[in-house]
C-alpha cells in the first residue's frame, strides 16, 4: 500500500498544498516541539482572525471583539481546529483500518489501489473548493448582503474575513475535511466491492474481519456529528442565551436548513458505506456457502435423499458440515449489535436536537 508516515500520506489533501506552498511544512521541522504541519497552518488563521484582526476591530473602530459581541463565535475556531485534527485522524484511521483488513492476502486480484486510490482525488477536492468559496461569497452578498456584513465588520475586518482567513484558511481545511468523510464513507466501500476480500470466517466477533471497516465508519460520523454540534452552537447559542448580538449569528430558515442538509448527507454517508459493505459481506458469504453444498453434493453419493445419505461417521462430510456452520454464523454487518445501536442514536440525535432548539427559538 505504501508508507503511512511523513508528508507522503498527505499528499492528495488540498491544504497539503497550502500548508507546505506557506511555509508551514518548513515551519514545523524548525519548531523544537513536533506540531504537525496542518495545526500550525489551523491555528494562525485562528489566532489571524480571534487574536489579530478582531483585536483591531475592538480597539481602532469603536465596536466589540467578536468574542464580547457573541460568545458563541468561538464555535467558529474550534470547528477548524477539530475539522484539522479530524483530516489527520481520519487519514490515518482510514489507512490503519485497510491494514489491519490485510487486502492482499484476502484478495486474489492481480492489483490493489494505494492508499490514494482510496481517497477523492485532489483535482475533485479543488473543484469542490472553488464551488464552497462561491457559495461563501453568495451568502455574504446575497443572503447577509454586502453592505450590511462590511456595516458589522468593517472595511479592513471585512477584507481580512473575505480575502484572507476564509478562502485561505477555513475553507480548505473544512473542505479537506467533508472530502475525507465522503471518501471514508462512499468511495472506499466501493474499492472494497472491486477487490472482493474474502471474509475471515475465522473472525471470534463473527464480522468476517470487516470489524475495521465498520468501527472506521462509526468513527468518523463521530467526528463529523462534533462539527454538527458546534454548528448548533454556533446558530442557537444567541438567541436562545441572549448573549450573542452580531447580525450575523442569527436563526433563519437559510441556517436551519443549511444544518439539515449537513446531516442528511451524514446521514446518507454512513447509510450508503454499511450498505455496501453489507451487499459485499452477503454475497461473500453466499458464494462460499454454494461452494460448500457443492463439495457436500459432490462427497454424499445421493445428497437429496436424506434416509440414505451417509452423513455419520464420514469425516469429511463432517468437516465440511463444521464449515457450513462457521461461514452460517457470520454477520452480514461489519459491526455489532452494540456498535449499531450507538450509531443509530448518534445519527438521530443531532437533527432531533436541532428540531428541538429551532422550535423553542
Amino acid at each position: 500500500m505504501g508508507a503511512t508516515d511523513g508528508d507522503v500520506e498527505y499528499d492528495n489533501l488540498l491544504t497539503h498544498v497550502l500548508v507546505n506552498g506557506l511555509g508551514f511544512g518548513a515551519l514545523s521541522t524548525a519548531l523544537p516541539v513536533n506540531v504537525p504541519p496542518l495545526y500550525l497552518y489551523a491555528a494562525t488563521f485562528v489566532v489571524l482572525d480571534f487574536g489579530v484582526v478582531n483585536t483591531y476591530f475592538h480597539v481602532f473602530t469603536g465596536r466589540s471583539h467578536g468574542f464580547v459581541q457573541n460568545p458563541f463565535s468561538l464555535a467558529i475556531p474550534a470547528a477548524v481546529l477539530i475539522a484539522a485534527a479530524g483530516v489527520r485522524y481520519m487519514t490515518a484511521t482510514y489507512r490503519q483500518a485497510l491494514d489491519q483488513m490485510d487486502l492482499r492476502r484476502r484478495s486474489d486480484r492481480a492489483e490493489h489501489p494505494s492508499y490514494a486510490g482510496f481517497e477523492i482525488s485532489r483535482r475533485t477536492r479543488a473543484t469542490f473548493y472553488i464551488v464552497v468559496l462561491g457559495g461563501y461569497y453568495l451568502y455574504i452578498v446575497g443572503i447577509i448582503g454586502l453592505s450590511s456584513y462590511v456595516e458589522t465588520f468593517g472595511v479592513v475586518s471585512t477584507a481580512a474575513f473575505a480575502g484572507v482567513i476564509y478562502p485561505l484558511g477555513y475553507v480548505p481545511i473544512a473542505v479537506d475535511f467533508v472530502m475525507q468523510f465522503a471518501s471514508i464513507q462512499f468511495v472506499l466501500p466501493v474499492q472494497l466491492t472491486k477487490i472482493r476480500p474474502t471474509p475471515a470466517f475465522l473472525d471470534p466477533r463473527n464480522l468476517g474481519g470487516f470489524y475495521p471497516i465498520g468501527e472506521l465508519f462509526k468513527r468518523t460520523y463521530y467526528v463529523y456529528t462534533a462539527g454538527l454540534l458546534l454548528y448548533l452552537v454556533y446558530i442557537y447559542g444567541p438567541p436562545l442565551t441572549g448573549l450573542g448580538t452580531a447580525a450575523v449569528s442569527r436563526v433563519g430558515t437559510v441556517e436551519a436548513g443549511f444544518f439539515t442538509a449537513l446531516w442528511l448527507l451524514g446521514l446518507v454517508a454512513v447509510g450508503s458505506s454499511m450498505f455496501t459493505v453489507h451487499r459485499l459481506m452477503a454475497s461473500e458469504k453466499d458464494s462460499h456457502l454454494s461452494q460448500l453444498e457443492q463439495q457436500l453434493h459432490d462427497i454424499v453419493t445421493n445428497p437429496y435423499d436424506i434416509s440414505s445419505a451417509k452423513l455419520h461417521d464420514n469425516p469429511e462430510v463432517e468437516q465440511i458440515q463444521r464449515r457450513i456452520e462457521q461461514v452460517r454464523s457470520m454477520r452480514e454487518y461489519p459491526t455489532t449489535v452494540n456498535t449499531s445501536l450507538q450509531l443509530l442514536v448518534s445519527l438521530l440525535a443531532p437533527e432531533v436536537i436541532n428540531l428541538l432548539l429551532n422550535s423553542v427559538s
